[in-house]
């Protein structure tokens, strides 16, 4: 269960390829996804997330760019220690992710790109 005051939804396109590193416990991916800002506004935003992953999940190497995804997240923050002092960040870690378009329109997408990309 999700606490609503700690709750968000996002719809867009993945903007960059996703990013794993890897960690004690598994793998964290990084994902930015482009969202409009307003209805009728050209202007996008691009929100970072943080997923983690146990060592045998690898669902994620389905995401690519172009990829029109909603992601449920919560908000996580967290502290580090620098030479100028303690630092203060947030996450926004995804709860959910769920792919908008059938997997067919993006493999065609996929397609079209290589395409593109071997007559240069």
């Amino acid at each position: 269960m999700y606490n609503p005051n700690n709750f968000g939804v996002l719809t867009g396109r993945v903007s960059t390829a996703p990013k794993i590193f890897p960690c004690a416990t598994g793998s964290i991916m990084i994902l930015t996804v482009a969202s409009r800002r307003n209805y009728g506004e050209r202007i996008s935003d691009f929100i970072s997330f943080r997923q983690y992953f146990p060592e045998d999940v690898t669902w994620y190497t389905d995401i690519n760019v172009g990829d029109k995804v909603t992601v449920t997240y919560q908000m996580q923050s967290g502290t580090r220690d620098t030479e100028e002092g303690k630092q203060y960040f947030q996450n926004c870690v995804i709860t959910h992710l769920e792919f908008v378009e059938p997997r067919s329109t993006r493999d065609a997408r996929r397609k079209e790109k290589a395409k593109k990309k071997n007559h240069r």
